[in-house]
């Protein structure tokens, strides 16, 4: 039977776990919690997750009697949080710094996302129990990189770029997998995130992106939706269709007003001649627009546009760059992606937008060689 169990030990310590901290808070106040590797998402519809402690804790059954839990997903450099959770102590939470969620268990300072819950239901399963809570609230935490649990011992996932699991069509992954050799190179040439943008289902998708922890994209997963709307998705309107064009503006709102729809469509052709595209912070929400062609008059001015010169109205300060993207072509000549670079410590001057933009769309031209041959 020993020999079983560490057999069975070693099989299924193949599969790597996320690791977190399932906390709790007694009437008197008192936190405790334990430490779990079997957490997981069971239901969306209505929101449900769950985890498996085991029968011998002693932790378990004073987070069961107060009906309520908050999973704290452990940052790689939490693994202290994790040895003292799990150690046979009176305090366990000596040192932690914690506050209390919505249902009052505690959320750990430092975690990278927490989830609350209310126990829904406890079900026994060999030497453990499967427990499900209903999730009452959720944010995410700290951005950094997961603790995780692999043969027996706790480490770092270092993530490559992330390909979104939508992306099934045969020559798009082909394409994607040469995209993601190049954004790792450009990542690590230019210190910047690097992202790609396809055409699924005819909508654009983020289908692949790498990971920083500095990146203010943490709630962006690949396979979401970008909107089509002034200023994201510029190269897919610039070198896209007549009607792919004529969306992209109409997307832009009824506020637009007729000077500012002439000056985007201007951008879009200033785009295409350049050969690359710039975006900004889009910091209010509604200013997204007017600071998309602010970003643009200022390239006039360095020499690096060819519209609307601003007249030095913006004197000599930089660029604040949200991202510079270019575009990815089928042998047929339509766009089919756009390779994006961000997270560039801002504002930038022109040399240095100008050095990343070169770079990037060669990394661009080297995909397209890669998936097609370079014929086009």
């Amino acid at each position: 039977m020993a020999g079983m169990k560490n057999h069975y030990r070693q099989v299924l310590g193949q599969y790597p776990t996320g690791v977190s901290a399932v906390t709790a808070r007694g009437a008197d106040g008192t936190p405790f919690g334990l430490t779990v590797g079997s957490f997981t998402s069971v239901s969306m519809d209505p929101p449900i997750v769950g985890f498996l402690p085991a029968k011998s804790s002693t932790s378990w059954p004073k987070v069961r009697a107060t009906g309520a839990f908050c999973v704290n997903v452990l940052a790689y450099d939490q693994e202290h949080v994790c040895r003292a959770l799990s150690a046979k102590v009176e305090d366990k939470f000596a040192g932690l710094g914690w506050r209390p969620g919505p249902t009052g268990s505690p959320v750990l300072e430092g975690v990278l996302a927490w989830i609350d819950c209310r126990i829904r239901s406890v079900v026994e399963a060999g030497d453990h129990f499967i427990v499900l809570g209903d999730v009452v609230d959720l944010q995410l935490g700290s951005p950094s990189l997961p603790l995780v649990f692999f043969r027996g011992g706790y480490g770092r996932f270092s993530p490559g770029p992330l390909v979104a699991e939508s992306v099934q069509n045969s020559g798009m992954l082909r394409l994607v997998n040469a995209v993601r050799d190049q954004m790792q190179m450009l990542s690590a040439e230019l210190g910047v995130e690097a992202s790609a943008t396809g055409i699924v289902g005819g909508r654009p998708v983020l289908v692949a992106s790498t990971w920083s922890p500095f990146s203010d994209r943490a709630a962006v997963r690949a396979g979401d939706r970008v909107p089509f709307r002034p200023p994201l998705a510029v190269p897919i309107a610039a070198w896209g269709t007549r009607e792919q064009r004529e969306e992209w503006l109409a997307n832009a709102g009824p506020a637009l007003e007729p000077d500012q729809r002439k000056r985007l469509e201007d951008i879009l052709d200033a785009t295409r001649e350049r050969g690359w595209a710039i975006s900004v912070r889009p910091d209010p929400p509604e200013h997204a627009i007017s600071r998309m062609i602010e970003a643009n008059d200022r390239l006039d001015e360095i020499g690096l546009g060819r519209f609307h010169p601003a007249a030095g109205t913006l004197g000599t300060r930089g660029i604040d760059a949200r991202n510079l993207s270019a575009p990815i072509f089928a042998p047929d000549g339509s766009v089919v992606m756009s390779l994006s670079v961000s997270g560039m410590s801002s504002p930038q001057a022109g040399g240095r937008i100008e050095d990343v933009a070169g770079r990037l769309v060669e990394a661009a031209r080297e995909a397209e060689r890669v998936t097609y041959g370079g014929i086009r």
